[in-house]
């Protein structure tokens, strides 16, 4: 178990803050998920937490998949003597659930693809209809430019490219935009003391933004400058990755969860666990509770005055038909979701689940091609699930409240311990 330090402290890791010591059930939950962590590189998707559990776990001699099944199964079991608070105790329970599948699959004894996702995820995965995705791309042909010549796919990649941000201009942009967005949901859901996000530049990262909690309230919003974004999606992705999203989630949780009740389990995030499909899904849906749709169109037809987008106009018209692009857009997710199930539940072959996306996805062969290598690489296939069923999951919990109520349920998501289960319970009793 961790030393204590005075005052009941522990340092964390990366040297520079303390942290409340973790009881029992907190310390061993850490320690059994960082030990998974060496066999399977990216189920720990960040921590903040003790430094010692993670030194500990970085040196000691690895444990057998089978140990650490038994290691998970035998703490679920203490949840319950061990564990008073009921929303506690279920969060813990639902990420052991999670956890002792991972150690399962690694054992070489895997469950039956269902089952194993729904034990990962909270819940069972549902295929989203072809007819959502006929839908969008109607949609979008009504509102890309007009070109008879060309595809709907190519149609949208000329779209992308003519309202591409100038990488020079990527930076202040997108500084300028997190302010704007902290601003937002600063006046609708409030902000815990200390946080703050910086914006960084880099190259080669797999996607284009990712926003890394250093812990006490701080992150880096790393932006790929190789990768062009369209202004529109901009504006999606960084909601996404900072205000109201993953940022402000992370920071909420770590100045409620950790410092106020000290549940240190949350200094963990797992990639492939019932968490990360609220946390994907609250960064998809919370947009929508923190900024009117007039206050989105204005802050777009802003951004798009800003990024000096020769294409793009300046009329209100012009960025309200372009937040329809990226909405239409954003449906098309549930293609990739669809070819994960194909691939890993129906054992679909690659050549089909490949003509599925290049039918489906609109983006171009080239990208369907490492879309499908991406699948086959857990926990990346498990993400795009979580991405989907939890936007689809908090955003029918968020829309049970009216309008003006629901910054104040997604409060409640930013600074509780919510599971899947739960939130389909409410929505079972709406």
């Amino acid at each position: 178990m961790t030393e204590r330090a005075v005052g009941g402290r522990v340092p964390a890791v990366g040297g520079e803050r303390l942290v409340p010591a973790p009881d029992a059930i907190a310390g061993d939950y850490l320690l059994l998920a960082l030990r998974l962590d060496q066999h399977r590189p990216g189920l720990v998707a960040a921590y903040a937490g003790p430094a010692d559990l993670k030194a500990r776990a970085d040196i000691e001699q690895r444990r057998a998949p089978a140990r650490l099944r038994e290691d998970a199964a035998a703490l679920r079991e203490r949840v319950a003597d061990e564990v008073a608070e009921p929303d506690r105790g279920a969060w813990l329970v639902a990420q052991l659930d999670a956890l002792e599948a991972h150690a399962v699959s690694l054992a070489g004894e895997p469950l039956p693809p269902r089952e194993h996702l729904a034990r990962c995820l909270g819940l069972e995965p549902v295929p989203t209809p072809e007819g959502a995705f006929e839908t969008a791309h109607s949609a979008l042909d009504g509102l890309l430019p007009r070109d008879d010549a060309a595809s709907l796919a190519d149609r949208l990649a000329a779209w992308e490219a003519a309202l591409a941000v100038p990488p020079e201009r990527l930076a202040d942009l997108a500084t300028w935009l997190v302010e704007r967005l902290r601003a937002a949901a600063a006046r609708r859901v409030g902000l815990p003391e200390g946080e703050a996000v910086r914006v960084a530049l880099v190259r080669g990262q797999p996607r284009f933004a990712h926003a890394w909690f250093d812990g006490g309230g701080r992150s880096a919003l790393d932006l790929d400058v190789e990768r062009r974004v369209a202004a529109p999606e901009l504006l999606a992705v960084l909601a996404h990755e900072t205000y109201p999203g993953h940022h402000l989630e992370r920071a909420w949780r770590e100045a409620t969860l950790v410092e106020r009740e000290g549940w240190l389990e949350h200094t963990l995030d797992l990639a492939d666990a019932p968490a990360a499909v609220l946390s994907e899904g609250l960064a998809g849906s919370a947009r929508r509770c923190v900024l009117a749709e007039d206050d989105d169109i204005e802050l777009l037809a802003e951004l798009l005055d800003r990024a000096d987008v020769a294409a793009a106009g300046r009329s209100r018209e012009t960025a309200e038909r372009q937040l329809r692009v990226v909405e239409a857009r954003s449906a098309l997710r549930g293609v990739v979701a669809n070819v994960v199930l194909m691939r890993r539940v129906d054992g679909a072959p690659a050549a089909e689940a490949l003509a599925y996306l290049e039918r489906w996805s609109l983006a171009p062969p080239g990208r369907c091609c490492e879309t499908l290598e991406a699948i086959e690489r857990p926990p990346w296939s498990e993400a795009a699930l979580a991405e989907v069923e939890g936007e689809r999951l908090v955003g029918r919990w968020l829309e049970l409240a009216l309008p003006q109520q629901r910054p104040a349920r997604l409060g409640r998501l930013l600074r509780e311990a919510f599971t899947p289960g739960r939130l389909r319970d409410e929505l079972g009793a709406a």
